[in-house]
C-alpha cells in the first residue's frame, strides 16, 4: 500500500487519447456502449429509440463540423436542440449527472 501511495504522488498528469492519435480507437463501438448507457439512465424521461438516434445523429454531426469558428458542444447542441424541445440547460444538467 505504501509503494501505490508513493507512485500516486509522483504521477502529477493523466493523458487521455481520445481520437486515436496514439492508439487505436473504435469510435463508433465507444459511442455506442456510451448511448446506450446514457439512454438507459435516461429511459425513465425519454423514449430509448428516439435519444440514441438523437444523440448518434447530434454526434456525427459534431465530430463532421470543419467551421473553425465553432466548438464541439456548439455544434452539437446545434443539431441536437433541433431534434428535442427541452432546452440546452437542461440538457447540460442530464449528461453532467450522467458523467
Amino acid at each position: 500500500m505504501e509503494r501505490e501511495i508513493e507512485v500516486m504522488r509522483m504521477i502529477d498528469t493523466f493523458l487521455f487519447d481520445l481520437d486515436g492519435t496514439l492508439l487505436p480507437v473504435d469510435t463508433n463501438k465507444m459511442l455506442d456502449e456510451y448511448f446506450l448507457s446514457l439512454t438507459k439512465k435516461l429511459s425513465p424521461l425519454f423514449d430509448p429509440h428516439f435519444l440514441f438516434k438523437s444523440l448518434y445523429s447530434a454526434s456525427m454531426d459534431m465530430i463532421n463540423n470543419l467551421d473553425p469558428n465553432k466548438t464541439n458542444e456548439e455544434a452539437f447542441f446545434d443539431s441536437f436542440l433541433k431534434k428535442s424541445t427541452i432546452q440546452k440547460k437542461n440538457w447540460m444538467y442530464f449528461l453532467k449527472t450522467f458523467i
